[in-house]
């Protein structure tokens, strides 16, 4: 990407210096914010004396590509507390001699603070805790809002980052940091503009928290578990996929310290359940470690033996596990005594995360040439560092370390330091190991700080360090004298350790000696010593590469791979509470219909929709060498299952355990769509090839597969899943490249080279199991795809196109017709079942409005309660404006009808009009302007955009617009009509008039039937759930969040949701699947006529049933009430606030969305919506009996009555 272009010193001396008091397009220039070689930024007043930022780039600066203008897009911001959007763009020329320079100029809000840079570099005292934390926090939140709106800033350095303190001569000050200049801002699909990646930035910027806190003098507790933290965050690097990084979006950089925070804070013995998906490098307590980790897999003998060996495979396979594993350091805190004795080697562990990616994975190769030697001196100082670690704690059968072996140990680093010894102020000689590990320590910190900021290091690293090492240990420590020494360098990869640190570093790392061996693990394609690399003939005799996925392959291998997983499995459950039995016990063996193969059962028509995958062996195939996914996948199926710890070891249904495989496989084959740069197109390739095998598996007639036992012509099924490619080398770079990725990112596991059946060589690959359920096919591969370079390169570039070629060629081969664009449904749909029902018991009952604080339930009593409207609004009235809602019901004008009756008038009228059902709207339309008309003395009313069918970002500005501009008072009366407002639009409705100072009336008017109806669910209540009465509206939109709706403490705690379910199971059900609550609280509605709609309590929990956890609280609540609904949640408040994030679906009644919108608006808690797909305008309610009124008064004294007896209660 081409750099910008700089702006002649001349002119940035005129900028700088001379343009105080000047005007740009009517600002005022007061003073020079900064200034730098493409840009100055001013700070400067409108004609309003109103300040601003107004930053100018030069045009040039741009080259070829257009300065971002599309600010309108940022006009749909939920949330811009740490984003300083640009408010104004213009060009600016300025004449400066006999030449022009032209200008582009952006207007912002001005900021108040320093850079991340400037503070970074001011020697500032500051918490590394709260205020990297602080800075990860902000960014996420910035960031992700910005990816929301479909951007990327493109230029996130750390001078376009501002650290801003908010009251900063107050009693308590707030420090934020927001970013700042979106001059380079480009749309998220534009992955070649900008300058810079946005992840790579904040990478980049923790890098520089973790360099200044390596300067101080003094290194805190504190601040080494924040060093720890910081340095266990996976690659943020260019090329770098999703998946295998585990990281793909700011917030997953929050969650990762986070965790690896509360990770140095304790070493829990024990698990919390056996799926916790804990990291290795999180897991620190060892003797855990050692109980969850096997070490007789087929292929960890070799990692025991002398001699180089590269590991590579699929994340999660366990490399990480096994060489912590076999460390030395982790068999001495385990306690395991026969190992140390009997082992002939020792093994020393350097995770190559920590040591090289914070600092040394982007350097590029100049660089690293440049301080080859200090990189290589780094590199013996952390094996140094190890080793002394490990020595300090060295049981009495190998040890003691005596005081010459420190002084030797001593003696060999100050001669490996050189000048640089004197330099860091080390005593003239080392007294104990804990100092010799200090000093290493310091020497790698300065290492990193001297190449960070250019300085010169004196001391060279030497290539015979370990070697020195290792022979003065043999010699020194006659336990060790006999065995040999295995340095283990975990994730020594591409993208942590840039290539040509991998060359510099291959002197000492593949050295031929009999003392001495190094184990690595790596990504495919991640190290110098992987294919296609081309090897130096002494790379190639020295390191034995050990392709996992390959060995997982191989079908003798498999079974005892996956034998040995299980039984990791098991550890697990002997590590939590209240698991008892096996995995075989709960999962069973695996039985496809009729005895047969999958691959048999898929085939067949009349077997095909009984297929379920389940049990033991099919989970080993699907996940056999992955170590994660099998956690994750078991854990899955428990869930789906409902089972608890203290549940008791019952084999779990097939057709469960194939519903939790199926979410599972779903879920990683969609992961795929977030790899950078060409997710969708690596998606299209997976899908398209998955959909070719199982197209292919389910049509194409059996083919031959040798005899049977007695002769006889065996065929089988086409089972297809792997591929082969001809001359792979001679086939476009383009092609070649995807291929690549596939591997890279582990989704075609490569097995290696082999001769393909035309004798020549191929590249093969298969695709990984783990996606098979999702594309409904086989899991094994009797046949494979052969490729020429023409066809490979076909199906690379167009997927699609390809394989429905490839699918009528092969049928047509085998004389049978069918045509892919001519297939009919290849599976019979299976019958839907009936979800698990819990209808709540007594015992799980809860009156949480008995809990409110007695403070919350006295200002909560003290509240209007529903009126009917002519006790609540004097005849002759007159307010300031009217707020109403075009609905399709016929209680719709009812409110405003009632209002004529009694003489109201209003000055102005609004109306909130729906994107959904406009005919069934439009009945309405005729009589509610006829009334209108008659409230407003003729007056025409406002029509307001109120969309339901997509998000509106933009309701509350327009909303806070149009409040400020048709009321002008300073306290307007304001008439609410709630009546035909959703849920959603009723409660942003509420927020920006509570917001809004004004005396608010609530309308509100009651139907005189509601669906279903008493006759139509007592049709239906004892059918199964598929076939009972629908009620007013079905299945779910989307999930709506809206920034006005939630509270400042996002992401603390986990969730307890709060909800109110209505006659629809889809809608609460994917709110439960967007929040994946850790608590839920149900309140049923009560209605205030008993007699009448008594049947609706056990209705609302049967449509509930399906989705409530048989230890789920619940209360009644009534509908008619809000007051009601202020106590209970006031309850739940007092009760849970300390341990969770409280959020609301309030998809009740309109007195109970008002009460939670009262309290809302007065503690933290959130509120979510779920919009439905469908409404149903005839079966929603008929008739209006009576309309009510809730006289709310002012709403700033109602706030603050409120928000001064807020429900704080217990601890």
């Amino acid at each position: 990407m081409a750099e910008q272009v700089k702006m002649p010193a001349s002119l940035r001396n005129h900028l700088e210096a001379k343009m105080i008091g000047q005007e740009i397009d009517g600002f005022t220039i007061r003073d020079v914010l900064g200034c730098g070689n493409t840009a100055v930024t001013y700070d400067v007043r409108d004609k309003y004396d109103i300040p601003w930022a107004l930053k100018l780039v030069m045009r040039e600066s741009y080259g070829g590509r257009a300065p971002f203008r599309e600010i309108s897009r940022f006009a749909d911001t939920e949330d811009d507390r740490f984003l300083v959007f640009p408010k104004e763009i213009g060009d600016w020329i300025l004449n400066l001699g006999r030449k022009s320079y032209e200008f582009v100029w952006f207007k912002s809000k001005p900021v108040r603070g320093v850079t991340l840079k400037s503070f970074l570099e001011s020697g500032t005292n500051f918490s590394a805790h709260t205020e990297i934390l602080r800075y990860v926090e902000n960014l996420t939140v910035a960031l992700e809002e910005l990816g929301r709106l479909g951007f990327s800033h493109g230029d996130l350095h750390d001078r376009n980052i501002m650290r801003q303190v908010i009251g900063e001569k107050g009693t308590n000050p707030e420090v934020r940091y927001v970013i700042i200049d979106f001059s380079e801002a480009h749309p998220l699909e534009e992955t070649q503009e900008g300058l810079l990646k946005d992840t790579e930035c904040l990478g980049n910027h923790l890098r520089s928290f973790y360099d200044v806190i390596c300067q101080r003098e003094t290194i805190t507790r504190e601040d080494e578990r924040v060093l720890a933290a910081i340095a266990h965050i996976p690659g943020l690097l260019n090329g770098a996929a999703a998946e295998s990084t585990g990281i793909s979006k700011p917030s997953d950089v929050l969650t990762r310290i986070k965790g690896a925070l509360a990770a140095t804070k304790e070493a829990p013995r024990q698990l919390k359940d056996p799926f916790e998906p804990l990291n290795t490098e999180n897991i620190t307590n060892d003797a855990l470690l050692a109980d969850l980790c096997l070490t007789k897999m087929p292929w960890t003998s070799k990692l025991e033996k002398i001699g180089n060996v590269l590991l590579i495979g699929p994340r999660g396979c366990g490399k990480t596990m096994i060489f912590r594993r076999l460390r030395l350091k982790t068999k001495i805190v385990a306690g395991k005594k026969r190992e140390i004795k009997d082992d002939p080697y020792v093994c020393f562990y350097l995770p190559c995360e920590s040591l090289f990616f914070m600092r040394f994975s982007d350097l590029s190769d100049v660089d690293i040439n440049k301080n080859k030697q200090s990189l290589i001196l780094y590199f013996n100082m952390a094996i140094l560092a190890e080793v002394a670690s490990t020595l300090s704690i060295l049981p009495v059968t190998l040890g003691p370390v005596s005081k010459s072996v420190i002084t030797k140990l001593g003696e060999l680093l100050k001669e490996e330091l050189g000048p640089s010894w004197e330099k860091l102020r080390f005593p003239p000689s080392i007294v104990d190991l804990d100092e010799l590990i200090s000093h290493a320590g310091s020497s790698m910190r300065y290492i990193r700080k001297s190449i960070a900021y250019g300085e010169c290091i004196e001391a060279r690293g030497s290539t015979d360090f370990v070697t020195q090492l290792v022979g003065t240990l043999k010699k020194e420590i006659p336990a060790l004298s006999q065995r040999y020494f295995i340095f283990s360098l975990d994730d020594y990869t591409e993208g942590r350790v840039p290539m040509a640190l991998q060359e510099a570093l291959h002197p000492v790392v593949c050295q031929r000696s009999s003392d001495i061996c190094f184990k690595i693990s790596a990504h495919m394609f991640g190290s110098i010593y992987h294919f296609p690399r081309p090897l130096a003939l002494d790379e190639g005799r020295n390191i034995e590469v050990i392709n996992l996925g390959s060995a997982y392959l191989k079908l003798n291998k498999r079974r005892k791979e996956g034998k040995l997983l299980l039984r990791i499995l098991n550890e697990r459950f002997k590590h939590c509470e209240g698991y008892e039995g096996t995995i075989e016990e709960w999962l069973g063996k695996t039985m496809y219909p009729g005895g047969r193969t999958l691959s048999r059962a898929l085939h067949d028509e009349n077997t095909r929709s009984k297929v379920h995958y389940y049990g033991i062996e099919c989970l080993m195939d699907l996940c056999t060498g992955d170590y994660s996914e099998m956690i994750r996948m078991v854990g899955e199926i428990f869930r789906e299952a409902g089972k608890r710890p203290g549940a008791k070891s019952k084999k779990i249904a097939p057709s469960v355990q194939d519903r939790a495989i199926y979410r599972v496989s779903r879920e990683y084959l969609s992961r795929i769509l977030h790899i950078r740069p060409d997710g969708p197109n690596l998606f299209d390739i997976v899908e398209s090839f998955g959909n070719l095998s199982k197209n292919l598996l389910y049509e194409r007639k059996p083919v031959r597969q040798g005899t049977t036992s007695k002769g006889r012509t065996r065929r089988e099924p086409y089972d297809l899943l792997t591929v082969y490619v001809d001359a792979i080398t001679r086939a476009s770079q383009a092609a070649q490249n995807v291929w690549q990725r596939l591997q890279q990112a582990s989704i075609f596991v490569d097995v290696g080279l082999a001769t393909s059946q035309r004798s020549v060589v191929a590249d093969r690959a298969t695709l990984r199991r783990i996606y098979c359920p999702a594309l409904r096919t086989t899991l094994t591969s009797s046949e494979h795809l052969q490729l020429s370079k023409e066809q490979f390169e076909y199906f690379m570039d167009k997927p699609q196109e390809f394989c429905k070629d490839h699918f009528r060629r092969v049928l047509k081969q085998s004389d049978q017709a069918k045509l892919w664009d001519e297939d009919k449904a290849l599976q019979k749909s299976i019958k839907e079942e009936s979800p698990p029902q819990h209808i709540p018991t007594e015992k799980d009952r809860v009156d949480f409005t008995a809990k409110a604080p007695t403070n919350w339930t006295v200002a909560v009593n003290s509240l209007t309660p529903l009126t009917p409207v002519a006790d609540a609004i004097q005849k002759n009235a007159e307010f300031d404006l009217f707020i109403g809602a075009l609905g399709f019901e016929e209680r719709t004008t009812k409110g405003a009808a009632a209002l004529v009756e009694r003489g109201v008038k209003v000055l102005n009228a609004v109306l909130l009009e729906f994107d959904r059902y406009y005919e069934a709207n439009e009945k309405r339309r005729a009589t509610y302007e006829i009334l209108i008309g008659q409230l407003t003395s003729g007056k025409a009313h406002r029509p307001f955009n109120s969309p339901v069918d997509n998000p509106d970002h933009g309701f509350p500005m327009r909303m806070g617009a149009l409040l400020g501009t048709v009321t002008q008072k300073k306290c307007p009366r304001i008439l609410f009509d709630c009546t035909s407002c959703p849920s959603l639009i009723l409660s942003k409705t509420l927020s920006a008039l509570l917001r809004h100072p004004c005396e608010l009336t609530i309308l509100y008017s009651e139907a005189e039937q509601y669906f279903p109806t008493p006759e139509e669910w007592e049709v239906t209540e004892h059918k199964a759930y598929m076939m009972r009465v629908r009620g007013p509206f079905e299945g779910i939109r989307y999930v709506a969040k809206p920034p006005m709706l939630q509270a400042d403490d996002t992401g603390e705690q986990p969730v307890l949701l709060v909800l109110f379910p209505t006659f629809n199971k889809e809608r609460t059900d994917g709110v439960l699947a967007d929040l994946n609550p850790a608590e839920r609280i149900w309140f049923f509605g009560e209605p205030h006529d008993l007699e009448k709609n008594l049947y609706r309590i056990e209705m609302e929990k049967s449509y509930a049933a399906p989705l409530i956890c048989p230890e789920d609280k619940w209360s009644l609540l009534t509908t008619f009430d809000y007051r009601k609904t202020l106590l209970a949640l006031g309850g739940i408040y007092a009760e849970y606030r300390f341990d969770y994030r409280i959020v609301i679906m309030p998809h009740g009644s309109k007195a109970q969305t008002l009460g939670a919108n009262l309290f809302a608006a007065t503690h933290e808690t959130s509120m979510v919506f779920a919009m439905p797909q469908e409404y149903n305008p005839d079966k929603y309610s008929k008739g209006c009996i009576q309309v009510w009124a809730i006289p709310l008064g002012e709403t700033a004294g109602l706030v603050e009555k409120l928000r001064l007896a807020r429900a704080l209660g217990r601890r």
